[in-house]
């Protein structure tokens, strides 16, 4: 039996789970638990470890389908929402003093260097930086979803502006399932 190779830490778990549970009550969170697969379900049933590892294709899917039926009316906004989502519940004080004094660019290098932390099997690398842009890649994942790389992209969006970039764009987006060994985003800013 093959393992899987890509794991997402408790504490993104956690935090897309609140998200998500936001709805809790609603015809849509009905619809969503209504297209859960058992093992899926475990994700918003069971207690959630932040610092144990889950499976990255079981998370993927389960904010898939939440995009599809709580975030129905606008998919992409809704899983851009759940990646800001993310990325702010994990600023805490201390992360807040380092967004301020570092530039935008030079937050995205050094989530580069966290991202083990939250993503086991796969590498975060800038490509290319400038005072105003910012090209980075996930490199190393064997299976990705644009549902997963729009919530990400949330997440840099919402990086690049603690830092304090301003009017953030994400300008090209490449995810790994449309062809291609990696997963690319181009954001730039004023």
């Amino acid at each position: 039996m093959n393992k899987p190779l890509l794991f997402v830490r408790g504490t993104t778990v956690d935090a897309a789970r609140r998200y998500m549970e936001r709805s809790m009550g609603t015809n849509a969170w009905k619809a969503f638990e209504d297209k859960l697969t058992p093992d899926q379900h475990k994700l918003f049933q069971e207690p959630v470890r932040r610092r144990d590892w889950y499976e990255m294709e079981l998370y993927s899917t389960a904010i898939d389908i939440g995009a599809q039926t709580i975030g129905a009316e606008n998919p992409q906004s809704y899983l851009e929402g759940l990646g800001r989502f993310v990325m702010d519940d994990g600023v805490n004080s201390l992360y807040k003093a380092f967004f301020r004094i570092a530039s935008p660019s030079f937050v995205l290098r050094g989530s580069a260097l966290l991202w083990g932390m939250f993503f086991k099997g796969s590498k975060l690398k800038v490509e290319n930086r400038g005072k105003r842009f910012v090209t980075t890649a996930i490199h190393g994942a064997p299976f990705c979803q644009p549902s997963l790389c729009s919530s990400i992209g949330g997440g840099m969006l919402s990086a690049l502006e603690h830092a304090g970039a301003t009017n953030v764009r994400l300008e090209t987006h490449q995810c790994r399932s449309t062809g291609g060994d990696r997963c690319s985003f181009s954001f730039q800013w004023n």
